[in-house]
């Protein structure tokens, strides 16, 4: 687990591959992960096959979008205490899409 501090709260965030580090601005914590040689191999190559980088359907737009996806799936599994298609141990869960008798 990476401890990241923010101005206002603390969150720790589980990166793959990462030894935990005590605490890291943004902009390292984001270093780490993309590299400035990434992110413009990235920009070049949409550029290159007429991707938009930014507006509606756009490179940015996709990017934030599974940025977003992901850190609300974390948000939830640690929420929950178990992974997304992991069953709970307390009997507690419900099938969607059964039959009603």
């Amino acid at each position: 687990m990476t401890t990241v501090t923010d101005r206002s709260e603390q969150a720790e965030v589980d990166m793959p591959g990462t030894a935990p580090v005590p605490s890291a601005s943004p902009e390292d914590l984001l270093g780490r992960v993309l590299d400035n040689d990434t992110v413009a191999a990235l920009a070049e190559q949409a550029r290159g096959q007429g991707v938009a980088l930014l507006g509606a359907g756009g490179l940015l737009q996709q990017l934030t979008k599974r940025f977003l996806e992901a850190a609300f799936e974390g948000e939830m599994d640690a929420h929950l205490g178990r992974g997304r298609h992991e069953r709970g141990g307390d009997g507690n869960a419900v099938t969607v899409g059964a039959p009603r008798r």
